[in-house]
């Protein structure tokens, strides 16, 4: 093939040299394909591309099956039962026992008993447990229950009562509140509110008693702050009732002051049912009355019917005129020296003066 090669370029040549252009001549048959050559090296590794997009979240798989329940706890009781004297406890006390509730009833049962000590009243015998030591066990388990409560309180040792302490059950400190809540009383408790209820209700009596008797006693108020002639109007009311409606205007915490009658005074000022200021007020002042008082015969005229208290009393404190009617004055003096035969004594006078003119305006004296 090379020498082929060689003498066809060696003619090119010599044609060439003749000054003669070259013909192409025609295009050879493809050759055969060469063997396959080695592989070449690796390449070195290109960047690598942008993350594509996070694809939608798949459907949540099924719940998986309830696992099983767990065990209760198991929480230890404390039994406390009464103690008959015996060897153990000469004096009598409590036998104490304690152990799980393996059936979960609250009930200590005696199969679930696990240790019992005996607690003695006094001195502890050989072998038994004081109320310090019940303490430490009762500490140690955490509470005293329902029943152990009860047991408690019939046993009713103080001691062992004050001095056993739970761990936030039921501690000596809060006994009493436990008991109460559950509606018992030691007999020391029942002891004491018995005497404060009987104590508490004779003084009650007493205060009651003695406020009656005072009720049932006049006692002189003052006078009024308002005025009148013979005819009184007031509140709304007239006479009588007026001057009682003027009392409680007057004294307004004394719903039941009223106008003071001749024998209410004779008691109040003789006992000094007054206070001083009652008695400065009231001292040497005319007030307008009504009492059994008669005058005859009338004023200027026989003929007029001055006999009776009606018209002595401005007809009850319901008239002013002066021909058919006059009025009774009271006037309070207190500490007055008499002057009369054998005087020179010092006391309270009580004046009461009749044939007085209803057309004055005057106060009344308030008792009640």
């Amino acid at each position: 093939m090379t020498r082929t090669l060689s003498f066809v370029a060696i003619a090119a040549l010599a044609l060439a040299g003749c000054g003669r252009e070259p013909e192409l001549g025609p295009q050879g048959e493809v050759g055969p394909q060469g063997e396959v050559g080695p592989q070449g090296e690796v390449g070195p590794q290109g960047e690598a591309g942008s993350q594509g997009p996070v694809g939608q979240q798949g459907e949540a798989g099924p719940t998986g099956p309830q696992g099983a329940n767990g065990t209760s706890a198991v929480r230890d009781l404390v039994l406390l039962g009464s103690l008959d004297p015996g060897d153990d406890c000469p004096t009598g006390g409590m036998l104490v026992s304690v152990g799980p509730d393996t059936d979960g009833d609250n009930t200590l049962d005696e199969t679930e008993v696990d240790q019992t000590w005996p607690v003695c009243n006094g001195a502890a015998a050989d072998g038994a447990l004081d109320a310090a030591a019940v303490g430490a066990m009762i500490d140690a388990r955490g509470y005293l229950d329902d029943t152990a409560i009860e047991t408690l309180l019939a046993v009713a040792q103080a001691a062992t009562i004050t001095e056993v302490e739970g761990l936030g059950y039921q501690t000596g400190s809060n006994v009493n509140t436990a008991i109460q809540a559950s509606g018992h009383l030691t007999e020391a408790q029942v002891g004491e509110l018995i005497d404060v209820d009987i104590s508490s209700l004779q003084d009650s009596i007493d205060a009651l008693t003695a406020e009656v008797e005072d009720r049932r006693l006049p006692y002189l108020l003052g006078r009024t702050t308002q005025t009148a002639e013979g005819r009184v109007q007031f509140g709304g009311e007239t006479g009588m009732r007026a001057v009682a409606a003027m009392c409680r205007a007057s004294f307004p915490t004394e719903p039941n002051a009223h106008l003071c009658s001749h024998d209410e005074l004779v008691v109040a000022v003789p006992l000094g049912r007054y206070t001083e200021e009652t008695k400065t007020a009231t001292d040497d002042v005319v007030t307008r009355s009504v009492t059994q008082v008669t005058q005859t015969p009338g004023p200027g005229s026989s003929s007029l019917p001055y006999n009776g208290s009606r018209y002595n009393n401005c007809e009850s404190l319901l008239a002013t005129t002066p021909d058919a009617t006059v009025g009774t004055t009271v006037k309070l003096q207190f500490d007055e020296t008499s002057t009369a035969n054998g005087g020179g004594v010092s006391g309270h006078m009580i004046q009461l003066l009749q044939g007085q003119s209803c057309s004055a305006s005057l106060p009344f004296l308030c008792c009640r």
